[in-house]
């Protein structure tokens, strides 16, 4: 169990050390500015054919995810403090600078171009991000409403609270994602025998959405 946990602690540090979004994309490029956020000013719209209920959920949800104070690693499961005894990180951390001098990234554009809300096997999860360096609009195209599912999780990663300067950031934009499932089926399993769970703890997992 032991050289288990080690070979999973090496294989997941050296795949995060590339990003800081889990799972890692097929595609992730990203640049060297800073750009801030906040919820008052973050307006998302949806353009969709068909499925725009479902992204008006999403939306929501992940609005409440995105915009949570405190380190991610906080809401971690035991299983991944168990596995990381020693608290790690794979995102950028730069200098602290005065409130305005990071540009705003004032829009999250959201764009289906497929009719598709029926989620099987033949379901296209593509997706591609787009976050400019200089703040304005980012942009998550998809074929289905679950592509761009796929796209706000990742989006959702990529946004870092920074307690010292009370700001949400994204680091080393621009971001540009370009990613699809390897799989076509979803598979969960939560192994409560040897790592004991939480109710609470499983309740912060939400495992529709990520991929």
């Amino acid at each position: 169990m032991v050289a288990i946990k080690l070979i999973t602690s090496i294989s997941l540090l050296a795949a995060t050390s590339m990003a800081w979004v889990w799972p890692l994309p097929a595609k992730m490029d990203v640049g060297h500015n800073i750009i801030r956020l906040s919820r008052n000013e973050l307006d998302i719209s949806i353009k969709t054919p068909a499925g725009a209920d479902i992204l008006e959920r999403a939306v929501h949800r992940y609005k409440k995810l995105i915009f949570t104070k405190g380190e991610f690693s906080a809401l971690l499961s035991p299983v991944e403090k168990t596995v990381f005894p020693i608290p790690t990180t794979s995102v950028p951390v730069h200098p602290l600078a005065p409130k305005g001098k990071y540009p705003t990234l004032t829009g999250l554009s959201i764009q289906v171009s497929g009719h598709n809300t029926k989620l099987n096997l033949d379901t296209d999860e593509s997706y591609t991000i787009d976050v400019p360096a200089r703040g304005g609009k980012a942009t998550i195209k998809a074929k289905s409403v679950y592509g761009a599912l796929r796209g706000l999780e990742s989006f959702s990663q990529l946004v870092k609270w920074t307690a010292e300067a009370n700001q949400y950031r994204i680091p080393f934009a621009p971001v540009s994602i370009s990613d699809k499932p390897v799989f076509v089926h979803r598979g969960v399993m939560i192994d409560s025998s040897r790592n004991f769970l939480k109710i609470e703890d499983i309740k912060h997992q939400d495992l529709s959405s990520t991929r």
